[in-house]
């Protein structure tokens, strides 16, 4: 699991990845999150998960998930996958 920020830079919860490399192909499986806080209001966030790689100024890797509507613990179980410069790696 790794910790969560939210926009104000406080940890919200934990993340379940699941990461593999293959045949010059990096899958980064988005499982699960839990523990997000609620907003200030009191409601339910609509959480979603932003991954990039490091170093990108341009953020030309940044891949996101699908918004999960309400709830401080969605489940995604989406695959996020980069290949070579299709990432803009340069392989």
């Amino acid at each position: 699991m790794l910790a969560v920020t939210n926009l104000v830079g406080k940890v919200g919860g934990e993340v379940k990845l699941s990461i593999s490399y293959k045949n010059n192909k990096l899958f980064i499986m988005v499982m699960h999150i839990r523990g997000l806080q609620l907003l200030q209001d009191g409601n339910d966030p609509d959480p979603y998960v932003k991954i990039y790689l490091l170093p990108d100024p341009q953020k030309t890797t940044k891949k996101k998930t699908k918004v999960a509507r309400k709830t401080c613990n969605p489940t995604y179980n989406e695959m996020v996958c980069g290949e070579g410069d299709g990432w803009g790696w340069g392989w």
